[in-house]
């Protein structure tokens, strides 16, 4: 199965990938919606089964090679179909996973989960093929494995998936202001990468002993975690930060503040959200929410800035500049939310977005204060709406 530059220890192989393939089962009952989204519950439910069936592969192959269980150059063949299946899908769901948690409008259209797949459906095809003909690896006669000539294409998507899940949360990373919330998406950041390697040092001077098995282990567990340290900060309907989380911000950011240095504080609520859920139920009310989130998500790539919910159909932004257009923050929002309601297509009624806003720059001011300030401007600003409807 690998590229041998020593003699595997094929019981390390065995062992190591009982357990972890039994620690990762566990695991996948661990990654519930106490801890994130479901859907982000969902992709990382399938990291762990992708990398269950990576480590029954090479459970089964140390059998084999080991001559523990009867085999052939077809049995080697198979278990590196399943072997390379499963990494790939791994690799790709962890992709998801963070595009999911960090910039789901990539996510939003049935098209770009299309396109998305595409690569990989591509490779799995590809590995499949490759048991009769060779493309992605071959063994000899005597059952040396060899890689094949379009080995290149697996390695170029896995990079690729990596790449594209890193940047997703390397953005999220640099807009981080939580300690906390930085170590999270550090762990995050490294898996794919360390994986990556790990699996390229098995493949040729560390193929002796089951490295990417052990180092994606101990990367999964220190995630686990860390997320569930962080259900605390986070809004379970939404994926956004939580009343909490926002306290904890602004506690933070209030000493920071000065006559040089001041942030706006912007409140939000859905107008007559109430006769939402009264006319249409509360399911469609939490699929409201849920789309308006998502618009959140949209505009705060363009203008930066922190964003929770409040509470019930209320959403906060914080931004570290007083000269911040409000009102066209308000306008970016409401078109977002058209346009993502639209491609919901089971929200056929008018959702809007009132706003208000506060500057704060004095370190004495108390966070209540602030939000008051900022929830007087939503009524003023909802009174004129009403005014001019």
């Amino acid at each position: 199965m690998n590229i041998l530059a020593a003699t595997p220890n094929y019981h390390s192989y065995i062992l190591l990938g009982i357990v972890c393939a039994i620690t990762a089962l566990v695991f996948v009952f661990q990654s519930n919606r106490s801890i994130m989204t479901k859907a982000q519950a969902l992709y990382l439910r399938m990291v762990l089964v992708g990398y269950i069936g990576y480590c029954v592969s090479n459970v089964f192959w140390g059998f084999v090679e080991g001559g523990m269980m009867p085999g052939g150059i077809w049995a080697n063949k198979i278990l590196n179909f399943f072997s390379y299946f499963f990494f790939t899908g791994l690799i790709f769901f962890w992709c998801c996973f963070l595009c999911e948690r960090f910039l789901p409008i990539l996510l939003d259209k049935k098209w770009e989960k299309a396109v998305i797949a595409l690569p990989m459906l591509v490779v799995v095809g590809l590995d499949l093929a490759s048991i009769w003909t060779g493309w992605f690896y071959s063994f000899s006669e005597e059952g040396v494995y060899s890689v094949g000539e379009y080995f290149f294409a697996i390695a170029a998507v896995d990079v690729i998936y990596v790449l594209i899940g890193t940047a997703a949360c390397f953005y999220q990373l640099i807009r981080s202001h939580s300690r906390k919330s930085r170590w999270t998406n550090l762990v995050l950041l490294s898996f794919g990468p360390i994986g990556i390697v790990a699996t390229i040092l098995q493949s040729t001077v560390l193929s002796s002993e089951p490295v990417a098995m052990g180092s994606m282990l101990v990367l999964m567990a220190v995630l686990l975690l860390s997320l569930r340290d962080d259900r605390i900060y986070n809004d379970a309907l939404t994926g956004l930060n939580n009343r909490r989380r926002l306290d904890e911000y602004i506690r933070d950011l209030i000493p920071q503040t000065n006559k040089e240095k001041s942030f706006v504080l912007m409140i939000f609520d859905v107008d007559k959200f109430k006769k939402i859920n009264d006319t249409h139920g509360h399911i469609i009310g939490d699929r409201t929410l849920k789309v308006v989130s998502r618009a959140f998500f949209v505009v705060v790539r363009t203008t930066g800035g922190f964003v929770a919910r409040y509470g019930g159909d209320e959403f906060v932004m914080i931004f570290p500049n007083k000269n911040i257009d409000c009102e066209q923050i308000v306008s970016d929002l409401n078109k977002a939310v058209e346009e993502l309601a639209k491609a919901d297509g089971g929200l056929d009624f008018p959702i809007r977005l009132s706003g208000g806003s506060a500057v704060f720059s004095d370190p004495r001011e108390k966070a209540e204060s602030i939000i008051q300030r900022a929830d007087q401007s939503l009524y003023e600003a909802k009174r004129k709406n009403r005014e001019t409807a």
